[in-house]
Protein backbone atom coordinates (compact mmCIF):
# COMPACT_ATOMS: atom_id res chain seq x y z
CA UNK A 1 0.00 0.00 0.00
CA UNK A 2 1.18 3.29 -0.78
CA UNK A 3 1.30 6.04 1.34
CA UNK A 4 -0.29 9.98 0.35
CA UNK A 5 3.50 10.84 0.49
CA UNK A 6 4.61 8.26 -2.11
CA UNK A 7 1.93 9.05 -4.30
CA UNK A 8 2.52 12.91 -4.25
CA UNK A 9 6.39 12.17 -4.82
CA UNK A 10 4.96 9.81 -7.67
CA UNK A 11 2.26 11.91 -9.60
CA UNK A 12 1.82 15.52 -10.19
CA UNK A 13 -1.50 15.47 -8.32
CA UNK A 14 -4.83 13.89 -8.55
CA UNK A 15 -5.73 14.43 -11.91
CA UNK A 16 -2.20 12.81 -13.16
CA UNK A 17 -3.84 9.42 -10.82
CA UNK A 18 -7.17 9.24 -12.27
CA UNK A 19 -5.67 9.54 -15.45
CA UNK A 20 -3.70 6.76 -15.39
CA UNK A 21 -6.42 5.05 -13.22
CA UNK A 22 -8.88 5.90 -16.28
CA UNK A 23 -6.04 4.91 -18.91
CA UNK A 24 -5.75 1.63 -17.34
CA UNK A 25 -9.53 0.82 -17.17
CA UNK A 26 -10.33 1.86 -20.69
CA UNK A 27 -7.64 0.09 -22.12
CA UNK A 28 -8.30 -2.92 -20.44
CA UNK A 29 -11.85 -2.71 -21.52
CA UNK A 30 -10.70 -2.31 -25.18
CA UNK A 31 -8.30 -5.56 -24.55
CA UNK A 32 -11.44 -7.42 -24.06
CA UNK A 33 -13.72 -6.06 -27.04
CA UNK A 34 -10.22 -7.04 -29.33
CA UNK A 35 -10.04 -10.55 -28.04
CA UNK A 36 -13.61 -11.25 -28.34
CA UNK A 37 -13.61 -10.15 -31.76
CA UNK A 38 -10.27 -12.22 -32.24
CA UNK A 39 -11.88 -15.73 -31.05
CA UNK A 40 -14.70 -14.86 -33.86
CA UNK A 41 -14.53 -16.93 -37.08
CA UNK A 42 -14.64 -14.28 -39.61
CA UNK A 43 -14.63 -10.69 -40.15
CA UNK A 44 -18.26 -10.04 -40.00
CA UNK A 45 -18.59 -12.82 -36.56
CA UNK A 46 -15.50 -10.62 -35.36
CA UNK A 47 -17.16 -7.27 -35.89
CA UNK A 48 -20.73 -8.69 -34.05
CA UNK A 49 -18.91 -9.90 -31.49
CA UNK A 50 -16.71 -6.85 -30.61
CA UNK A 51 -19.90 -4.82 -30.50
CA UNK A 52 -21.87 -6.83 -27.59
CA UNK A 53 -18.71 -7.22 -25.68
CA UNK A 54 -18.53 -3.37 -25.93
CA UNK A 55 -22.19 -3.20 -25.12
CA UNK A 56 -21.97 -5.82 -22.42
CA UNK A 57 -18.52 -4.49 -20.75
CA UNK A 58 -19.87 -1.04 -20.90
CA UNK A 59 -22.90 -1.41 -19.63
CA UNK A 60 -21.74 -2.86 -16.08
CA UNK A 61 -19.99 0.34 -15.38
CA UNK A 62 -22.87 3.13 -14.14
CA UNK A 63 -22.40 6.04 -16.65
CA UNK A 64 -21.10 3.70 -18.97
CA UNK A 65 -17.55 3.49 -17.77
CA UNK A 66 -15.17 3.99 -20.29
CA UNK A 67 -17.42 4.42 -22.76
CA UNK A 68 -18.35 7.85 -21.42
CA UNK A 69 -14.54 8.57 -22.06
CA UNK A 70 -14.70 7.90 -25.29
CA UNK A 71 -17.75 9.65 -26.17
CA UNK A 72 -16.32 12.78 -24.65
CA UNK A 73 -12.84 12.40 -26.20
CA UNK A 74 -13.79 13.77 -29.82
CA UNK A 75 -16.81 15.52 -28.54
CA UNK A 76 -17.55 18.91 -27.29
CA UNK A 77 -15.64 20.51 -24.39
CA UNK A 78 -12.90 17.42 -25.77
CA UNK A 79 -9.87 19.07 -24.30
CA UNK A 80 -11.68 18.11 -20.53
CA UNK A 81 -11.84 14.23 -21.98
CA UNK A 82 -8.25 13.59 -21.41
CA UNK A 83 -4.95 12.42 -23.08
CA UNK A 84 -5.70 8.76 -22.14
CA UNK A 85 -9.54 9.06 -23.52
CA UNK A 86 -8.42 10.55 -26.80
CA UNK A 87 -5.70 7.80 -27.07
CA UNK A 88 -8.06 5.12 -26.49
CA UNK A 89 -11.27 6.68 -28.49
CA UNK A 90 -8.70 6.76 -31.68
CA UNK A 91 -7.51 3.00 -30.85
CA UNK A 92 -11.29 2.41 -30.88
CA UNK A 93 -11.84 3.59 -34.50
CA UNK A 94 -8.93 1.90 -35.83
CA UNK A 95 -9.86 -1.30 -34.58
CA UNK A 96 -13.45 -0.80 -35.94
CA UNK A 97 -12.51 0.74 -39.34
CA UNK A 98 -10.22 -2.28 -39.53
CA UNK A 99 -13.31 -4.92 -38.97
CA UNK A 100 -15.08 -2.51 -41.72
CA UNK A 101 -12.72 -2.79 -44.09
CA UNK A 102 -11.90 -6.56 -43.29
CA UNK A 103 -15.70 -6.63 -44.29
CA UNK A 104 -16.02 -5.34 -47.46
CA UNK A 105 -17.43 -1.74 -46.51
CA UNK A 106 -16.00 1.35 -48.28
CA UNK A 107 -15.19 4.27 -46.23
CA UNK A 108 -14.35 1.82 -43.11
CA UNK A 109 -13.30 5.04 -40.85
CA UNK A 110 -16.95 7.21 -41.53
CA UNK A 111 -18.61 3.86 -41.14
CA UNK A 112 -16.64 2.95 -37.80
CA UNK A 113 -16.92 6.32 -35.95
CA UNK A 114 -20.73 6.08 -36.88
CA UNK A 115 -20.70 2.20 -35.56
CA UNK A 116 -18.96 3.76 -32.23
CA UNK A 117 -21.03 6.72 -31.63
CA UNK A 118 -24.49 4.75 -31.78
CA UNK A 119 -22.60 2.58 -29.46
CA UNK A 120 -21.64 4.89 -27.49
CA UNK A 121 -24.95 6.57 -27.95
CA UNK A 122 -26.88 3.00 -26.52
CA UNK A 123 -24.67 2.76 -23.46
CA UNK A 124 -24.97 6.64 -22.22
CA UNK A 125 -28.89 6.55 -23.41
CA UNK A 126 -29.52 3.27 -21.18
CA UNK A 127 -30.98 4.96 -18.36
CA UNK A 128 -33.15 7.21 -20.14
CA UNK A 129 -34.50 4.25 -23.05
CA UNK A 130 -33.25 1.30 -21.34
CA UNK A 131 -33.00 -1.39 -24.07
CA UNK A 132 -31.52 -5.39 -23.79
CA UNK A 133 -28.17 -5.78 -25.20
CA UNK A 134 -29.96 -7.74 -28.44
CA UNK A 135 -32.46 -5.18 -28.85
CA UNK A 136 -29.37 -2.71 -29.33
CA UNK A 137 -27.42 -5.00 -31.85
CA UNK A 138 -31.08 -5.46 -33.67
CA UNK A 139 -30.78 -1.96 -34.16
CA UNK A 140 -27.17 -1.56 -35.55
CA UNK A 141 -27.57 -4.65 -38.07
CA UNK A 142 -30.61 -2.55 -39.37
CA UNK A 143 -29.49 1.28 -39.46
CA UNK A 144 -26.05 -0.40 -41.11
CA UNK A 145 -27.72 -3.30 -43.14
CA UNK A 146 -25.55 -5.65 -41.98
CA UNK A 147 -26.54 -9.15 -41.31
CA UNK A 148 -26.11 -10.79 -37.73
CA UNK A 149 -24.38 -13.95 -37.58
CA UNK A 150 -26.76 -16.78 -37.38
CA UNK A 151 -26.35 -18.61 -33.45
CA UNK A 152 -24.72 -21.84 -33.31
CA UNK A 153 -26.83 -24.90 -32.62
Amino acid sequence: MLTRRELSREFAGTDELLELAARRLATRFLDRVEDAAAAAGDPLEALWAAGETYLRLALRHPGGGPVAGFATAHGPGSESGGAAAAELAVRAECFFANLMAAIGLPQGPTIAAAWLAALDGFVLRQRRTPRSVEAMLDALARAFALPQPTPAG
